[in-house]
């Protein structure tokens, strides 16, 4: 999915591609009426025209906006726009979490996800019905 620099979806002006993941691109972007640096998830079309997909897709957003934790970044905004799906949350300036945890090498099996204080994560995701 490609989206121009200097595209604006839903308010947020798309400033620089930041990432790349299995289900979109992140993009650096601007919220010109809070005067902020965001990221913004763009959903690929394949994901955002399945029905059942975009469903789950705002619930878990919704859930994911309800979430208040240190290791959780904030969900700003959700929804459509331009036919597109995306995702608004804290931008946070830097490499990802994975590669600044090991920054030289390839991860073993298993030893990717280590680092995830999961069972924090998964407290406050029950407390929110998840």
């Amino acid at each position: 999915m490609a989206a121009p620099t200097g595209e604006t979806i839903a308010g947020y002006e798309l400033e620089a591609r930041v990432g790349r993941g299995g289900m979109g691109v992140v993009w650096r972007a601007r919220q010109p009426s809070l005067d902020r640096l965001v990221a913004v998830k763009l959903i690929g079309s394949d994901a955002a025209d399945d029905e059942v997909f975009r469903e789950r897709f705002l619930r878990e957003a919704k859930l994911a906006a309800s979430l208040e934790h240190p290791n959780v970044l904030p969900v700003y905004e959700a929804g459509e726009s331009n036919g597109r799906l995306f995702l608004a949350m804290r931008f946070v300036e830097g490499p990802d979490r994975p590669r600044s945890c090991r920054p030289r090498g390839a991860w073993r099996p298993g030893e990717r996800w280590a680092w995830w204080p999961r069972s924090q994560l998964l407290s406050t995701r029950r407390t929110r019905g998840a």
